[in-house]
């Protein structure tokens, strides 16, 4: 009866089908699934009652694979399950969607939050892996910095304090004016 409510709501049927293909894709419970998509879906249900100037002048003639509303809705989904601390499920949720969405304006961050994911779940190589995918994949993006001081940490987790401090160097002088460079520095120091 609540899918009923969802599915009749003010949701327009493009974004009821991002949601319901996100529901087969992530957690085996539906039920589940909406619980933790209810805020994703609340905010969809204003976009769609009050669009902002820029999305209603463009009206409804994006293609779906370069759709910015169904790429946010399905990033934010998967960025819920960080919140809901279901890191397996946003592990295959950030995976999921960098294989749907790899040119997204989201998937540099959906990289970088892929590598914090793993590292939650103590899953040293596959964060490692994510992060220095980061820097590679996408060299210009803002979470760069960041990716490679999260990766000299996996490499000191792992035992591997030469490399880890020469990616450290890397972060201060590529990104002097950078937190990640502050923190670099400070793990130089110690």
């Amino acid at each position: 009866m609540r899918n009923n409510r969802i599915r009749s709501s003010a949701c327009n049927k493009r974004g009821w089908n991002a949601i319901r293909t996100w529901i087969a894709v992530c957690p085996a419970d539906p039920r589940q699934a909406i619980s933790l998509l209810r805020p994703v879906i609340r905010r969809r249900q204003l976009e769609v009652r009050h669009p902002p100037p820029a999305a209603a002048s463009q009206g409804q003639s994006q293609s779906t694979s370069g759709d910015p509303a169904k790429e946010k809705l399905y990033y934010d989904a998967a960025f819920d399950l960080i919140k809901a601390k279901d890191f397996d499920k946003a592990s295959q949720a950030f995976a999921a969607f960098l294989r749907k969405y790899p040119d997204s304006q989201y998937a540099g961050n959906a990289q970088y939050w892929l590598g914090e994911v793993n590292l939650a779940k103590g899953d040293l190589q596959g964060a490692g892996q994510a992060f220095a995918r980061v820097s590679q994949a996408y060299p210009q993006h803002s979470k760069v910095p960041d990716s490679l001081y999260k990766l000299a940490d996996v490499e000191i987790r792992l035992g591997n304090r030469d490399k880890a401090q020469g990616i450290l160097r890397e972060v201060i002088a590529q990104y002097p004016n950078t937190s990640a460079a502050q923190l670099a520095q400070r793990q130089l120091n110690r």
